[in-house]
């Protein structure tokens, strides 16, 4: 039985940053400038298409589930002069209360803080004009219902973009790293393997298809690149544009190891 107690042990002081950035060298031991150059790449490639996607529809009222520091909210709000109101939806209480105490800070009176359970949201049927989620998932013990209570909650036409690890490329690749590392002799450094359910991204489609959403898009991220620290050796604009060439051409279902899905509840403006 998965319980929160549980999660929250796996990935202790998960509340101390603001940044993804921060996030990568407080929890994964990454330098500042390797911590910069994933965190950018992967705004450009994954987390900033979810963020970019949101914005699009610019909507008046999101959910951000599973939002953890709830850092996604705030990149979200900074470059949003619409009136946005964003809901950040979490099981763990530090997470709410982190979020609670930088809302007060920042006097950011446009996030609602809420803990709440992915599979019983609360919010009233079509209330939601969209709904974000990063890397969240894979921790759902039922996909299924949730992605039925997304739909419960949003409104005809409203969006949904999640962002997830791709199952069967991403473990090939968690298995690819710990061999090197060992042949190498290096630390093993944070484990991968925590998640509750990892899905493949035919399991992902197939369950939102299934709650009744229409698949807009489906695109990959790849990671083993970013791994590659000599990368970050090379001049910046050098790095990024291998980065880029080897997402576009690698075959994003075995290379793939996030994948980024939208899709809307019909009815309603698109």
């Amino acid at each position: 039985m998965w319980r929160a107690e549980e999660f929250a042990n796996l990935l202790p002081e998960s509340g101390l940053y603001r940044t993804h950035a921060e996030w990568l060298e407080k929890k994964l031991g990454y330098s500042p400038l390797v911590a910069a150059a994933v965190s950018e790449y992967e705004a450009q490639a994954t987390k900033g298409l979810l963020l970019d996607l949101i914005r699009a529809k610019q909507p008046q009222s999101v959910v951000d589930l599973g939002c953890g520091v709830g850092y996604l909210t705030f990149e979200l709000l900074s470059a949003s002069a619409n009136g946005m109101r964003v809901a950040c939806v979490d099981v763990l209480p530090e997470h709410v209360r982190y979020v609670r105490l930088r809302q007060v800070e920042e006097k950011k009176d446009s996030i609602l803080p809420v803990l709440g359970d992915a599979e019983r949201l609360p919010f009233a049927d079509g209330s939601v004009e969209a709904l974000m989620g990063s890397e969240v998932m894979e921790h759902v013990p039922d996909p299924a219902a949730c992605a039925r209570e997304i739909m419960r909650v949003l409104t005809p036409g409203g969006l949904v973009v999640l962002s997830t690890p791709n199952r069967q490329p991403y473990e090939a690749y968690n298995r690819t790293r710990l061999v090197l590392r060992r042949l190498l002799r290096r630390p093993l450094g944070p484990g991968e393997d925590f998640f509750d359910n990892p899905l493949r991204h035919e399991e992902l489609v197939a369950i939102f298809a299934a709650a009744g959403f229409k698949i807009e898009k489906v695109r990959f991220g790849i990671k083993v690149p970013m791994s590659k620290r000599f990368f970050m050796y090379l001049p910046r604009p050098l790095a990024q544009a291998l980065l880029f060439a080897l997402e576009r051409f690698l075959p994003g279902r075995w290379f793939g190891v996030s994948v980024l899905l939208a899709c809307r509840k019909d009815g309603g403006a698109s």
